[in-house]
């Protein structure tokens, strides 16, 4: 980090950053209103993943090699992978809405893309092909 810069000038600059902790402030708008009873299961289990995402990109950022930043990366998708299975598992179990899911969905799947931009932006293979990341507009499984 270059003398005289201040940390928030770097990590919450990203866009990657800002859109996976819009992602994890939805993920604790939704579970607010899950039963209580989910307490210390689907809506913990969310939470933590929520936060995970934006945590490991921030974390990511702090490295100096681009193997180091690219680790956290792919850890932070692995993450929102983890919370979309939560959230159709929310779903399923009519804590959330339809539209709810596929706001959740959408949000995730730019999370996921910026993360695969930024992983080949550090690679320094812009040709490379992205982590896969699901499509926009997610069908939803027919209950």
């Amino acid at each position: 980090m270059q003398k005289g810069k201040k940390l928030s000038q770097n990590f919450e600059n990203l866009d990657t950053w800002k859109k996976a902790m819009e992602l994890c402030l939805f993920c604790y708008e939704l579970t607010k209103k899950f039963p209580l009873e989910e307490k210390f299961g689907l809506t913990n289990q969310l939470r933590r993943a929520g936060v995970s995402a934006p945590s490991n990109i921030a974390e990511g950022y702090s490295r100096k090699s681009a193997k180091e930043v690219c680790y956290f990366i792919e850890i932070a998708i692995g993450s929102v992978y983890e919370m979309m299975t939560q959230i159709s598992i929310a779903y399923s179990l009519h804590c959330i809405s339809k539209e709810e899911k596929e706001k959740f969905y959408n949000l995730a799947s730019e999370v996921i893309s910026l993360c695969g931009g930024f992983i080949k932006y550090k690679k320094g293979n812009h040709n490379a092909p992205s982590v896969p990341k699901p499509k926009s507009g997610v069908r939803l499984p027919k209950l």
